[in-house]
């Protein structure tokens, strides 16, 4: 339904190819889909109890649509917009607990099997009247943040002794500038399987360092990737983090060792906030994890300056301004649709020389997070293999926690057999271009970019 939906754009790409039969062509169709947990979502119902519920969405994008001429690959439909809310097409929602993994099994399994059949297959898609067309379909599982990930995977929950989700890196590992991504669906079986038959008898924290963290069977089958979104998110509560102890002067490992430290780095907390809504508009909730909006705003110049105008010290301020630049300077190509080879070199030139700053002026932000670890190692080599990361993101999930919201606030039943059902149609119906076309959705204001034009976004997450 989805690639039929899409058939006008796909016709007008073939439309361009002179002289061949489009009718025996095989079209080979590119999706990203990935899971996402919205949290609680409780509710106050017509008895005015509260009835805490916590949902799960899987989703996914048709990112391009490609056919092989005379070995030739013509792109004839790619997603302009691959992390808008508008084209990330809701296939499952669901009352489920992503922590639950017996919730999380019993909702994805049938969704893998699935996909892994279509893998398989060649699908026909009549598009009108005696007239079909053929598609192989290719899946890029990425929309996964690194909770779900690990739970699907198997690996080891995140924390002092994490594995990292794409090599075989531990935490407190010696870092290096680039590393090979060797973690796959099948190397993670092989590796369970290993630890449930412990055919050497090892000791239980032996057996885990050399199954690399592998502990539960995994059953997700994800494409080894950054998602970028979450990877932005997680920078900005440590930049957040730098600037704290760099105003208040508190640059010890870990918490503050004192009552008196401990003191001081909540006041500063207190003060910077403060600072930071008067002079740039900035708010930060406390207790909650930071989006994506407040953590590209704290790189801004503005911010930066507000900051440094906190810090005492001259050079530590330059210290903090060559941070940020090194941090914009690989976000902008992370971030990219499409990036490319050169983008790759000049990563690993950047990320290099962050790495030194990081180890020179900044001991106290050791050891790296297992999302830095994977931005600052990982990047050129994905970029090199599937040609970009920013369009593998998952801001399209992310935006679609609030049309759950909004759809089941509004317009569904207020029922558990009937919401669910309501709040999918309604999301589904959402997505279509057909039906976006009809009501001139590209030309409503509030959906375009006023810096690029383009629709989906805003200025504030233009990449542009």
């Amino acid at each position: 339904m989805a690639l039929k939906d899409i058939d006008n754009e796909i016709s007008e790409g073939l439309s361009k190819l002179e002289g061949v039969d489009t009718n025996q062509l095989v079209l080979t169709a590119t999706v990203k889909d990935g899971s996402d947990g919205l949290g609680d979502v409780k509710e106050v119902r017509s008895q005015g109890l509260v009835v805490p519920n916590k949902a799960l969405r899987f989703s996914f994008v048709i990112l391009e649509v490609t056919v092989n001429v005379d070995g030739k690959i013509i792109t004839v439909f790619e997603e302009d917009a691959p992390n808008s809310e508008l084209c990330t097409r809701p296939l499952l929602v669901a009352l489920a607990d992503e922590n639950d993994r017996k919730g999380l099994c019993m909702t994805h399994i049938p969704i893998m099997i699935e996909r892994e059949e279509i893998e398989k297959s060649t699908l026909f898609v009549e598009i009108e009247e005696g007239k079909q067309r053929i598609y192989k379909v290719v899946f890029k599982g990425t929309m996964y943040d690194e909770k779900l990930q690990r739970s699907g995977e198997g690996i080891l929950a995140a924390g002092s002794s994490w594995f990292c989700t794409l090599c075989e890196k531990g935490r407190l590992d010696p870092i290096s500038s680039v590393l090979p991504i060797t973690r796959t669906h099948e190397n993670n079986m092989a590796l369970y399987s290993k630890y449930v038959e412990n055919a050497n008898h090892m000791k239980q924290a032996d057996l885990v360092k050399e199954v690399k963290g592998i502990v539960r069977k995994p059953f997700i089958m994800s494409e080894p990737c950054v998602d970028a979104t979450h990877a932005e998110i997680h920078w900005g509560e440590k930049n957040y983090d730098m600037y704290v102890r760099e105003i208040s002067g508190i640059m010890c490992w870990g918490k503050p060792s004192n009552d008196d430290d401990a003191k001081k780095v909540k006041s500063t907390k207190r003060m910077l906030d403060t600072e930071l809504q008067l002079q740039c508009g900035l708010k930060r909730e406390h207790g909650f994890m930071v989006d994506g909006n407040y953590a590209r705003d704290l790189v801004k110049s503005e911010t930066v300056d507000v900051v440094c105008s906190l810090i005492q010290s001259e050079a530590r301020k330059s210290v903090v301004r060559e941070y940020v630049s090194y941090y914009r300077e690989l976000r902008s190509i992370y971030r990219k649709h499409n990036a490319d080879l050169d983008d790759a070199v000049k990563f690993k030139t950047i990320a290099a020389n962050f790495y030194k700053l990081l180890h020179e002026k900044f001991p106290y932000l050791h050891p790296l997070s297992n999302y830095q670890h994977k931005v600052l190692d990982h990047i050129p080599q994905l970029i090199e293999q599937y040609g970009s990361v920013g369009k593998f993101a998952s801001e399209g999930n992310e935006k679609g926690n609030k049309l759950f919201r909004r759809f089941r606030k509004f317009n569904a039943r207020k029922s558990q057999i009937h919401e669910m059902p309501d709040i999918l149609k309604f999301h589904w119906l959402y997505t279509m271009k057909s039906l976006q076309t009809m009501v001139n959705w590209e030309k409503t204001r509030s959906l375009v970019c006023s810096k690029c034009g383009c629709a989906g976004h805003n200025q504030r997450t233009c990449i542009t």
